[in-house]
């Protein structure tokens, strides 16, 4: 009798593994319906620098500048907690690659990412990672003005059990 029971209960947890919906994180910029699931990770990635290197101006066809890039990537649960623990348990030790690319930029300067994909891997704790952006201007940026540049931080979906836990990051 025993064994018939735990047949059932395992069979009972593989259905109910195979109908759940695709597990998703919230996602800031795109508020969809794909985004609003009961159970899932938030994946979160804070990009930050010093505010020292970008004190003194950065002289025209000079030698430029190299500002290091702090990247802090954690992972929270979201949703019903049974769930939660159980999809974490299956991700942590996989890897996430975050992408980091310069997406606006003044025409005047001339930025790099030298390290433009991190890894990160699942865990209970927050990771830090480091990059740096090389940038120089040209002899038509404005004297003493200041400008931005923008730097997108984003990571592909990450596959779970049988494919269907999909964890999008959240910035």
């Amino acid at each position: 009798m025993n064994k018939k029971i735990i047949t059932i209960i395992i069979i009972l947890i593989f259905i109910s593994v195979l109908f759940l919906p695709t597990i998703s994180a919230l996602n800031k910029s795109n508020d969809d319906s794909q985004n609003r699931s009961i159970i899932g990770i938030n994946n979160y990635i804070d990009l930050d620098y010093d505010k020292k290197d970008i004190i003194d101006p950065i002289m025209p066809r000079g030698k430029g500048r190299t500002i290091n890039l702090s990247i802090n990537f954690r992972t929270k649960p979201r949703g019903l907690s049974f769930f939660y623990r159980l999809t974490f348990l299956l991700l942590i030790g996989k890897e996430a690659d975050i992408k980091l690319e310069i997406v606006d930029k003044p025409k005047w300067c001339d930025a790099i990412i030298n390290q433009d994909t991190l890894k990160a891997v699942i865990s209970r704790g927050a990771q830090n990672l480091s990059s740096s952006l090389s940038v120089k201007v040209n002899e038509d940026a404005p004297a003493y003005g200041k400008a931005e540049l923008t730097i997108n931080a984003s990571t592909d979906d990450i596959k779970g059990l049988f494919g269907l836990t999909r964890i999008n990051i959240f910035l």
